[in-house]
This record gives C-alpha cells, structure tokens and sequence, in this order.
C-alpha cells in the first residue's frame, strides 16, 4: 500500500502538468502528498484503493499521449493494462472508464480515437473478466444488500469533508473548510472548461457519474463508508490546484494563497490528529497484537478459530504454525449446522482463541460468539487496540487450568473447581484488585442426579467487616439451566462477573460460592457440614 501511496505523488503532479501546466502539476502533486485522507489509505491493508488510484492516474497520463500521437497501438495496450488493474485494484476504479469516454468523444479525431479507445477498453474488460466471474457467488447472496435510507445532502457533507481533510479534522470547522475546497473547485473546472475542455467535461462526468452512482448504492448497502468516494480524490485535487493558480494568474493573490495555506494546514492538522490520536482516528485494528499475544501462549492442541473473511488478518497470521478454520464457512449457513460445527471443533481442540468480527454480514445473529461463551470456558477475554482477543478451554482442556475442588454437595452434584479472570486476564499470582476491576469466576459443576430443587448459585466476597465487597447470585448458566435440568454425568460450565466498586476501600476479603433455595433462603451444605467454598483470600487495594 505504501508504495503506490508513494507513486502517486509523481504521477498526479504529471498529470496535472499535462492537463494544466507546471505549476498545477507541482500543487496537485503537493495537496496529494499531504492529504490526510490519501496518507490514510496508503497504510490501509483492508482496501487497495491506492492501487487503483494509481492506475487510475496512470491511464489519465496514457490516454492523453494516445490520443495526441500516431502509432499509438503500444500505449493504447499500456493503457488497457492500466485501466485493467485500476479495476481490481477497486471495482469502483471502472468509473474511470465514464471519464475517458467522454475525454475521447472531445478529441478533433473524435472517431480514429474511439475506435482505438474501445478496442483498447475491450482488452481490459477481458483482462478483469475473472474477477467478476469468481466473485459472482459472493454478489449473488446479497450478503450487504440493505434497504436504507440516505440523505443527499449530508452525504454530501461527509464525503466532501473526506476528501477534503479527512476524519480526524473538526467537523465544525471542516464544513466552513469544505466551502473554500468547493469554490475553488468551481473556479478550476471554469478556467479548464476553457483551456481544456475535453478534461473539464470528462471529469465532470467522472466526479459527478461516481458520486450520483455512490449515492444510489448507499440505499442498498448494508455497509458503507465515506472514505468510497476517495476513487475521484485525483479530480477532486486537480480542480482545486486549478482554481488556486487561475486565482493567481488572475492577481486575486491573497485568496490564491489563502485558500491554499488553508487547505494545507487543514491537513497537516487533520494528519497530526491521525498519529497523535491513534485511538480515536487511526484504522490500525491490533492484529500484530493479537497474533504476537497467541504466538506466545499457542500450545500443542490449540486451534485458532477465524469468525470473517479477512485477507488482512490472514496476512498478520502468516508466520503463526497453528490450525485455523473459519466459521461460518459462508454465508447464509443455518444456526444448526454452525453450531453442530462448533461442538465438533470443541470435541477435537483443547483450546480455541477467537477473535469476533463486529457486524458481521457472514454470522449476522453472532451464532459463534454466543455459543462459544455458553458451552466453553474464558481463559482470556482482553481489547487488544481495536480488536477482542478471547481464548476458550474445551473439556479436554479444562484439566490444565482449573483450580481442583471436588467438592460434593449432597448427593446431587459436585463443584469440580473454578477459574478466575481479573479483568479478562488469569493473575499469575495471588489475587490482587483495585477498585472498578472485574473479576470473571468460572464455576465447573458435575451432576450425579437431579436436584430436588432449582437453587440459586452465589458468589460472594465478603470484607474482613462481614459486609458484602461484591456478589453475583443466579441460576446456573445466564439463568438457562435450573438445577432440576441437570442429568447424571453432565457437566456444566458456570460463569459469574463481580465488579469492584470504585469506593472500596483497601482490605482483604474473601471468596466464597455456594447454592440456595431461592424460596426459603437456605443454604445447601458441601460435605455434610459447609454452607459455602472458601475460593481464597484477595487483597483490595485502591
């Protein structure tokens, strides 16, 4: 991405030479260097619309030279390839093709030129033809087909102030900017329709074909986002360079280098925002955090359980010698059968890491996450920049981190041990916790025969004073799995969350879990003589 982010530059500022002379080229080349929304994209792996941006400008340069010369056949092919991977780059990219119609139409030897036009536009359908024919299945599901609705004239605005200064500029502020950026844009596309108005028309219909186009898909697409339009940021730029020179060529010197002192410092704000603001601004995920944090604990029998579709992520995981599969394999799969897949993963693996996808068009009702929290037991549960890593032991795996207890109660049931998680994360040592952390504690219980009754599981920690630090009582699993349900054999994975009030004080306290009726209140005994299982002392400390 870096490196057509990088050529870009020289690319736009010839561009711009051959459209409108040296000094445009030197502009347009200087804005796209600095635009905070075309840096962004140059290190964003999930997308390659520098590539086709690239291209794109590469096929601007090329048609201009066809067009103008003879013996044009070797660059009418060069062009063809160039228009060719533009639209792989980005399928977006093939509104190019709408600017160089019209660009050929204008030309004095309108009809030489569009005969050797389409011939070399014929060779670049052939050469994307795969694309389409392989994704053909993907588009068919309509797996982001939605029916929205879209206000023009904010999208407008957000696309604009993409273009223009990019998210991490105040928006305020950005709206009175995107004023300045448009009526300089005007007066650039009024001086090119007279010096150039082949180009003037063609990106007329270039920028104005791609955003109606845009738009209207904005009603039918689940997922959309402002950064789309960024296929047209090279007319976009190349106006506005426009305008700022025609207002200098014109004596208007003051608004020239106002205008242009504005929209660079925009930037240059917007950009020192993107790096200083990371959490708020930056797209960068946490996959190199998240695979370095697996690759240090990974043991024989781990499988790595991928939740979408992401070529980024599977770029990250290269190097990382571990299984891997994803679910749901496609989309449109019937819970059933997700779920039938998980328990036959959950049979094989004694661990499974997970990272869950948010707003995932592939598992829409989030069957995976659900399932895997229900049936397994968090090991790890922690935000790594952007992304949740989480780690699952299976029942083969449970030996190598429960806290043995084997504790009977009656002749029902018995606690077999617990885990604990402060804050997503097992403590390696005695149990510490500061005021606002959350202790996760996981209950493993094995049936011998139905309970009489439905009681009530508690997990209590009780202060040095008596009083009640912080507690969770319910019904096992979520309040899904009454006592009474339990079968002889079955064991049951039971998770409760505590959370320590921000005013406690420093003590320490202790631990305690246990069952009672929820009608009378009384406690059930644990080996004919305890109401409650010590789990451990733990040290509160602000």
């Amino acid at each position: 991405g870096l490196a057509f982010g990088l050529l870009l530059v020289p690319l736009m500022a010839e561009w711009g030479r051959l459209v409108a002379g040296r000094r445009v080229g030197a502009l347009v080349g200087l804005f796209t260097a600095v635009s905070q929304t075309l840096i962004w994209l140059s290190q964003e792996v999930h997308n390659q619309y520098d590539v086709a941006l690239s291209f794109t400008v590469l096929a601007n340069i090329l048609i201009i030279h066809a067009c103008k010369r003879e013996k044009t056949r070797w660059l009418w092919l060069a062009y063809a390839l160039a228009v060719a991977l533009t639209a792989h780059g980005h399928y977006f990219g093939i509104f190019t093709i709408l600017t160089h119609a019209v660009y050929v139409w204008l030309q004095p030897q309108r009809w030489a030129k569009l005969r050797e036009w389409l011939a070399a536009a014929g060779v670049a359908g052939l050469l994307f033809l795969p694309w389409p024919l392989i994704t053909l299945s993907a588009l068919a599901s309509e797996h982001l087909v939605a029916n929205l609705r879209a206000a023009l004239a904010t999208f407008l605005l957000d696309v604009g102030n993409s273009l223009t200064v990019g998210a991490p500029f105040a928006w305020p502020l950005a709206r009175w900017l995107l004023l300045v950026a448009f009526a300089l844009l005007v007066r650039g596309w009024f001086w090119l329709k007279q010096q150039q108005p082949a180009w003037a028309w063609a990106l007329a219909a270039w920028m104005g074909g791609a955003t109606w186009a845009l738009y209207l898909l904005r009603f039918r697409r689940e997922i959309f986002n402002d950064y789309y339009l960024a296929i047209i940021a090279p007319g976009w730029w190349l106006l506005i360079a426009i305008g700022i020179v025609a207002l200098w060529q014109q004596r208007r010197t003051w608004l020239a280098m106002g205008g242009l002192a504005l929209l660079l410092g925009a930037n240059l704000l917007s950009i020192g925002n993107y790096y200083s603001k990371p959490d708020e601004y930056q797209r960068y995920l946490g996959y190199r955090s998240v695979v370095t944090e697996i690759a240090n604990a990974a043991e024989p029998g781990d499988l790595l359980l991928l939740h979408a579709p992401d070529p980024a992520f599977e770029y990250y995981l290269r190097n990382l010698a571990l299984p891997r599969v994803r679910q749901p394999e496609d989309f449109g799969v019937a819970d059933s059968i997700i779920e039938a897949e998980l328990a036959n993963l959950a049979s094989s693996y004694k661990r499974i890491w997970f990272v869950p996808a948010k707003n995932n068009a592939v598992d829409p009702t989030d069957v995976v996450p659900r399932w895997l929290d229900y049936h397994l037991l968090h090991e790890l549960d922690v935000s790594l920049q952007k992304l949740q890593l989480q780690a699952f032991r299976t029942q083969s795996g449970l030996a190598d981190v429960l806290r043995p207890l084997n504790r009977p109660l009656g002749n029902w049931l018995t606690l077999e041990g617990y885990f604990w998680l402060v804050n997503g994360r097992s403590p390696q040592t005695n149990l510490v916790l500061s005021p606002g952390d959350n202790l996760t504690v996981t209950l493993v219980w094995q049936a011998t025969q139905p309970p009489p009754a439905d009681w009530t599981v508690f997990v209590h920690l009780i202060g040095a004073d008596g009083q009640m630090v912080a507690q969770q009582d319910g019904i096992p699993l979520f309040g899904t799995r009454p006592t009474s349900s339990w079968q002889p054999g079955e064991q049951l994975i039971d998770r409760y969350e505590l959370t320590i009030a921000a005013d406690a004080p420093a003590q320490t306290a202790q631990l305690f879990v246990g069952m009672y009726d929820p009608v009378t209140g009384e406690r059930q005994v644990f080996g004919g003589e305890e109401t409650a299982v010590s789990l451990g002392m733990v040290q509160i400390r602000p």
